[in-house]
């Protein structure tokens, strides 16, 4: 009897008839990265995905996979409680390095350069107006030149973010920022020693691809404008690193 009744415990998920969707009915599909998909009507189901249509994307037929869901999809009822909609508020930490392009008189002391980055960020809700939905601070540090002299840039910078979502790349987060900057450089030549601070502004473009739910890929391109009154500065830089949210 205790065998019988096993087996019957074992088998009885695999037996168990899984819950159909009904055409015409909003859904809200939780996905196991956060990249959720609400008020999503339900067209038709295949073997591996859900065909939905969703607010935004008009007429046209969007695939929602069943491996990446968290859970089943939910069927939206008018008073039910329901997850917060947007990019899941979360903070995110990551390392780069860059390649730097100097443009301008400062061009003369150095082209190319490289350097490293850090960044953080904290995604929030969507600011109203403005549109942001997340903040970034940076820190970036480079040697300029060693030779004859030496120059030694660190920029700060903090502002806000854009975060927006290509569909036919779920796991990637494009980005587009600006903030202003604070650099410090140090001149060390034959001669004399150096240091000054100086304000400028950056503008960046970029995307950070999810390995899972908290690691990630990044990579950016930034141009940074530094005030000076007896030079024209501007500088590029290529970056790619990686990073964790939580």
């Amino acid at each position: 009897m205790r065998r019988v009744f096993c087996v019957l415990l074992f088998c009885a998920p695999l037996l168990a008839k899984p819950v159909s969707l009904q055409p015409g009915i909003s859904y809200d599909f939780i996905a196991k990265d956060g990249q959720h998909v609400y008020d999503a009507v339900f067209v038709r189901e295949t073997k591996n995905a859900y065909i939905v249509k969703a607010a935004g994307f008009g007429d046209e037929l969007i695939a929602i996979e069943k491996g990446i869901l968290a859970e089943p999809p939910r069927q939206i009822i008018p008073g039910k409680p329901r997850p917060k909609r947007g990019p899941p508020e979360k903070w995110s930490i990551a390392v780069l390095g860059d390649l730097r392009l100097a443009n301008g008189a400062f061009s003369d002391y150095a082209l190319f350069f490289s350097g490293f980055s850090a960044r953080v960020a904290r995604t929030m809700p969507r600011f109203p107006w403005l549109g942001f939905n997340s903040l970034w601070a940076g820190l970036q540090y480079s040697p300029i030149a060693n030779s004859p002299r030496r120059i030694d840039m660190f920029t700060l910078a903090l502002g806000p973010r854009w975060i927006f979502r290509w569909k036919k790349l779920k796991r990637a987060d494009f980005f587009a920022g600006v903030a202003p900057t604070v650099s410090y450089f140090s001149y060390t030549s034959f001669s004399y020693t150096a240091t000054s601070f100086n304000a400028g502004a950056a503008a960046l473009f970029g995307v950070d691809y999810y390995l899972g739910k908290n690691w990630f890929l990044t990579a950016s391109l930034t141009t940074q404008y530094v005030y000076d009154t007896a030079t024209f500065v501007l500088m590029h830089s290529l970056s790619a690193g990686a990073g964790y949210a939580w």
